[in-house]
């Protein structure tokens, strides 16, 4: 029988070892101390990892666990928030997902971010964030082994912003993002206000992928109420959609 030690057990699951002593610590990674030193033995960790990938883990440990193997991080956050939104309960109010990480959404994992920015007040989601181990550095929640920062930088949509946020189902658990019509607003904002350039090309590209499906009369008033609409008038017409606007 081959024991492994912290270290080994650490590279074969993809985790910190620091991680790998609070499992053990929290009595959910099985282990033997031998010598005054932990060891495992292989297949109570691969039993552990079958359980915690099961139906019964999917709550939490099992999906953080599938998560921390997942190539496409995409898909990566949107399971995260899923999470985050389950432990959440019953609360009337969910995050809504915002910034770069819905932009990173709607235009099917083409843009590049580091973090997930979330609408949603700050104490009910600090106290998830603890749950799940998550470390707060600076206005970042950060878990290193799964790779996900997050921050809430606004605590509440406005009505017209909340009628046209999207619920998205993955692995059957529920995910909520601001409406592509206030995404290309704000990246409108960015471009005229701030001279950003990239913000532009976002906006651009989030229209020219989704025209066909926009809600451009509210596209429309927001621009205009926002001083961005002759941006968007440009925009569409360069793309071929010039009448949409009017």
């Amino acid at each position: 029988m081959t024991l492994l030690s912290v270290k080994d057990v650490a590279d074969y699951l993809k985790l910190s070892e620091r991680t790998v002593y609070k499992l053990v610590r929290e009595g959910r990674l099985p282990a033997a101390r031998i010598g005054g030193v932990y060891r495992f033995r292989r297949e109570e960790i691969d039993e552990w990892m079958r359980a915690t990938d099961s139906e019964a883990g999917r709550g939490d440990e099992g999906v953080l666990a599938r998560l921390k193997k997942e190539p496409d991080q995409l898909k990566k956050r949107l399971l995260f928030m899923g999470l985050v939104n389950k432990r959440l309960g019953d609360q009337p109010e969910k995050p809504v997902i915002v910034g770069g990480a819905a932009v990173d959404f709607y235009t099917a994992g083409g843009y590049s971010t580091a973090d997930i920015d979330v609408v949603f007040p700050s104490e009910p989601l600090e106290a998830v964030m603890k749950e799940f181990g998550f470390k707060k550095e600076g206005r970042h929640w950060f878990d290193e082994d799964l790779g996900i920062a997050l921050e809430a930088p606004s605590s509440f949509l406005d009505a017209e912003a909340k009628k046209r946020v999207v619920e998205v189902k993955i692995d059957g658990l529920s995910v909520f993002l601001l409406g592509v019509e206030d995404l290309i607003i704000d990246r409108l904002n960015a471009f005229v206000h701030w001279q950003s350039t990239d913000d532009g090309n976002w906006a651009k590209e989030l229209i020219a992928i989704h025209s066909e499906e926009l809600d451009w009369p509210s596209l429309s008033t927001a621009a205009r109420k926002n001083k961005v609409d002759q941006a968007l008038a440009i925009m569409a017409k360069e793309l071929g959609l010039k009448d949409e606007t009017s």
